[in-house]
């Protein structure tokens, strides 16, 4: 919601004090404008605009609703926004215009959280694993999910479905034109259980096009690279920090082998499955 003049003293900031920046595409920009400017995008959302053939056109009609003139709350007016522009946005998309825009964000990581934007390909609650994942989050939270899985699943929200698959599209192409990509969450938002939601996220990416590699790569490599830490960890190496994870199976035939994890390495001290369903059981009781 902040505005250009905003958006640069922010970036001249960070600069001045050598921070790395992650932001959204604020709604006043164009992501062309935007992204150079940053080390970071989240969640695709305002991308499509700029992929419109209209894709002046529809940015002018946001400065103006930005405005306000009803005196929406800061909220529903960005939420009344993207229901407004987001799918005539994706219906009017521009190869080309797409091109130029994607041209401009090679240097800049993006997080598509296909978890999120992607959200009714692969809802949660449809996998048979769901459940046991939902038992370790509080009771209070596990039952008011429970009732909101049930609620998304009687009424599918349309948008969501064209957006989800936009989102992949776009994740696939920008993969393709080599910008980085890295694996993101959004935890808690949209029933996102911690951990759980990152395996969900690695599968999503790899449906979208990227390689088994490239996704391992997404959460290990470029996350370590965006905080400059590729010299302490994102890799196995000698002097490197020993957080590891150990599989029974190897991600690279199925990317869903990461959930089989036979023991972890935490600052070079190494803690089986049992040993840490252990420990979780603790945690619980104490709590």
């Amino acid at each position: 919601m902040v505005s250009p003049a905003v958006f640069d003293a922010m970036v001249e900031t960070a600069n001045e004090l050598d921070l790395p920046i992650d932001s959204h595409v604020p709604l006043s920009m164009r992501a062309r404008v935007a992204g150079p400017s940053v080390d970071s995008i989240e969640h695709l959302r305002n991308i499509e605009m700029d992929c419109a053939s209209n894709a002046a056109e529809l940015h002018e009609t946001r400065l103006d609703l930005l405005r306000n003139a009803s005196g929406l709350p800061g909220a529903e007016l960005r939420s009344s926004l993207h229901s407004l522009q987001r799918l005539p946005a994706i219906d009017a998309y521009d190869e080309a215009q797409c091109d130029q825009t994607l041209a401009t964000l090679g240097a800049t990581l993006q997080v598509p959280t296909l978890r999120l934007g992607a959200f009714n390909l692969a809802p949660p609650p449809r996998r048979p694993d769901w459940q046991e994942a939902l038992s370790r989050i509080p009771p209070t939270v596990r039952e008011e999910w429970r009732a909101s899985a049930i609620e998304l699943a009687e009424n599918p929200v349309q948008e969501f479905t064209e957006f989800a698959e936009w989102a992949m599209f776009l994740t696939e192409r920008m993969n393709s034109q080599g910008i980085p990509i890295a694996a993101g969450t959004d935890t808690p938002i949209l029933l996102a259980i911690p951990g759980y939601s990152l395996h969900s996220e690695l599968e999503y990416l790899v449906r979208a096009g990227l390689s088994p590699l490239e996704v391992l790569e997404s959460a290990t490599v470029r996350p370590a690279e965006f905080f400059a830490l590729q010299d302490e960890m994102g890799t196995i190496d000698i002097g490197k920090k020993a957080d590891l994870v150990l599989l029974d199976a190897d991600p690279l035939d199925n990317i869903a082998n990461t959930r089989k994890i036979s023991g972890v390495v935490s600052k070079g001290k190494f803690y089986s499955a049992e040993s840490l369903r252990g420990l979780l059981q603790e945690f619980h009781q104490d709590s």
